[in-house]
């Protein structure tokens, strides 16, 4: 261990001189920055973050009628789940904070009502509280 040299001794780099690749071309400094740039794993990931922030909004409060009328078109449903009935569904899905979300409207088959879960379940097997149905409709 007598010859162990130094790590932290550069002076034989210092006063080497420079030799210009042969292989690779100069890099302007930019080009050699670009090269230390966070990874972006998510390109446009906040761009969609910023957009649902400004798009999201609070679920409506359903007047009694509008509940009974969705309980009614549920029941009928259910009636009807052998032959897995086309329905025009407007529901709302929150976003991962619970509070706000937004409203999505769709036309899908019904195949399945949990109402232990108070849960209807569509044919690309979506799960959609009751709770979050905001209008509902047998389109055949």
């Amino acid at each position: 261990m007598a010859n162990m040299k130094n790590i932290h001794d550069h002076h034989d780099l210092i006063k080497m001189t420079y030799t210009k690749s042969q292989n690779h071309r100069w890099m302007s400094n930019e080009e050699r920055a670009a090269q230390f740039a966070p990874f972006a794993a998510l390109s446009g990931h906040k761009e969609v973050i910023a957009e649902m922030e400004k798009t999201s909004q609070q679920q409506r409060q359903l007047s009694e009628d509008q509940i009974k009328q969705i309980d009614q078109t549920l029941h009928m449903i259910a009636h009807q789940l052998a032959v897995k009935p086309l329905i025009a569904l407007t529901f709302f899905e929150k976003n991962t904070d619970g509070k706000n979300g937004q409203y999505h409207s769709v036309i899908a088959r019904a195949v399945k009502i949990d109402m232990y879960q108070q849960m209807l379940v569509l044919e690309d097997t979506k799960k959609i509280h009751f709770a979050d149905i905001d209008e509902i409709e047998i389109v055949e």
